[in-house]
């Protein structure tokens, strides 16, 4: 079996060039992400819509759990928080059990906003993949579908991805 750890062999080499248009793929969705975010009101940074995607899987999160699925302190999390509270896009509330922790919950102001930046994504994605032929398409999509596969095996991404909407951003 091939190292991709050894830089002569073949596999690191396609391995290689596989990070290097992964790498450059993911430029260009940072770019669509960040785009995504403007003019939706609220003047929302990424690290708030990440939070925003996390909390909006229906059920309530606590405080430590956002912390420990965003890999950040408990008082980064915390500030991220509050402003989205003040914003009326999320609401705290403390647990009756532990007064050093409280449940977090999206407001239906954030659920809405969140729907309409993955309509602006989802319509970008589209007019970006128009210029693909069908064939192509479907390699890209195969290719996705196996990269988010490995994302999932590997602890990576986002762990209650919001659902579908329609091309609307209704869900």
């Amino acid at each position: 079996m091939q190292s991709i750890d050894n830089p002569g062999t073949p596999r690191a080499a396609e391995t290689g060039d596989l990070a290097d248009e992964a790498v450059e793929a993911t430029r260009v969705l940072v770019d669509i992400a960040a785009r995504s975010l403007l003019g939706v009101g609220d003047d929302i940074t990424l690290p708030q819509y990440r939070v925003l995607v996390l909390v909006d899987g229906g059920e309530t999160m606590r405080g430590v759990d956002l912390s420990r699925a965003l890999g950040i302190h408990a008082s980064t999390s915390s500030r991220l928080v509050n402003r989205l509270v003040v914003k009326g896009l999320m609401d705290r509330t403390p647990d009756a059990q532990d007064r050093r922790s409280n449940y977090l919950a999206i407001t239906a102001a954030g659920h809405r906003l969140v729907s309409r930046v993955n309509y602006r994504r989802r319509r970008e994605m589209r007019g970006l993949l128009e210029h693909l032929g069908a064939d192509e398409i479907s390699a890209v999509l195969d290719g996705l579908r196996l990269f988010n596969a490995a994302a999932v095996a590997s602890g990576h991404g986002t762990p209650a991805p919001p659902e579908k909407s329609d091309d609307r951003g209704r869900r």
